[in-house]
């Protein structure tokens, strides 16, 4: 038999200190006290492989643009403006990125609205163009100061206040039907939003009959309107035929902290006909125990807006029964 040549395995007994770091109790120390384990060869090696320049290749995404998409921008924008249709733009972001100026903008303002404008009192636009109209006004780049631009093009002059731009908005003789856009009729109420709802709320009186859907919107922008502390928002949308109710009395007084231009606006709102206390007397309930309960308990407290909201329920309800104050 042939002799066979003999192989040294180190042990650790004859191993050097600095190597025995592998040994069972160490290696169970670390364990033990959370240190981090150090990679195998097998991952060291699939590492190396994921970082060869080969292999970090990115995936790049072929994209096909479609016939129009390959148009000219100007191709396109004539294109954008004559059609009218606003959806073209939001069809691909190719497209967005081409239509999306202020050049553009202003063309298409002036192709839509130009459809609900010049009408008399007793003619109507289609409901095609109303709802084009009311969609173009309700898109986000449709803002109140591009709105003034716009507005300054059609009728060139000197525009210091939001009654100058409602005059020249009027002028133009919109439809009597066109809704404003829903982002209108909710909060938050700031300074450009009220301006820009100003616009359109003067000729609307019945809201509901017009739209529905509006008509709801617009509900929960009172609410909004109210604990915000907005007096004009509650006043423009009840002058667009929102009816006051029970409820929102109680939301100005009891919720809100009884703001009283807020709660007078409600209880003095004036319906179309320019009767006062005619939608009072059917939604609001001016004995409501909740309201008068709130009045008595604030004044005692000593704060003066209950002794002012018991006058103000007195006196309303005095001019709808016809009663004098004073049997009150």
């Amino acid at each position: 038999m042939a002799q066979m040549t003999a192989i040294k395995v180190r042990g650790k007994r004859s191993a050097k200190p600095q190597e025995k770091w592998t040994s069972g109790k160490k290696r169970r120390k670390n364990i033990a006290i959370g240190a981090p384990s150090f990679p195998t060869f097998a991952a060291l090696v699939d590492s190396t492989a994921l970082n060869r320049p080969d292999q970090r290749k990115r995936r790049r995404r072929h994209i096909c643009l479609s016939t129009l998409e390959q148009l000219p921008t100007e191709i396109l924008q004539d294109i954008f403006d004559y059609s009218a249709n606003i959806e073209l733009a939001f069809t691909s972001r190719t497209l967005w990125a081409q239509l999306r100026s202020q050049h553009v903008y202003m063309r298409l303002t002036t192709r839509i609205l130009s459809r609900v404008l010049g009408y008399e009192d007793k003619e109507r636009a289609s409901s095609t163009d109303l709802a084009a109209a009311t969609r173009l006004l309700g898109c986000k780049f449709m803002t109140w100061k591009l709105f003034r631009s716009w507005l300054e093009e059609q009728r060139p002059g000197v525009y210091r206040n939001t009654d100058q731009f409602l005059t020249a908005w009027s002028d133009l003789r919109p439809s009597m039907d066109l809704v404003p856009p829903i982002k209108l009729l909710r909060g938050p109420w700031t300074s450009e939003r009220l301006s820009f709802l100003r616009i359109f709320s003067r000729a609307i009186e019945n809201l509901l009959e017009l739209s529905p859907p509006h008509y709801e919107v617009a509900l929960s922008g009172f609410a909004e309107a109210v604990t915000e502390g907005s007096p004009n928002a509650v006043g423009m949308l009840l002058s667009m035929g929102l009816a006051p109710t029970t409820e929102m009395v109680r939301h100005a007084v009891i919720d809100s902290g009884c703001d009283k231009d807020i709660v007078i606006a409600i209880l003095s709102h004036r319906n179309c006909e320019g009767h006062v206390g005619d939608v009072s007397t059917t939604n609001v309930d001016l004995l409501d125990p909740a309201l008068w309960s709130w009045a008595e308990k604030v004044r005692r407290d000593g704060n003066e807006k209950g002794e002012w909201l018991t006058r103000l329920l007195r006196s309303k309800f005095a001019e709808i029964a016809a009663v004098p104050d004073a049997e009150l």
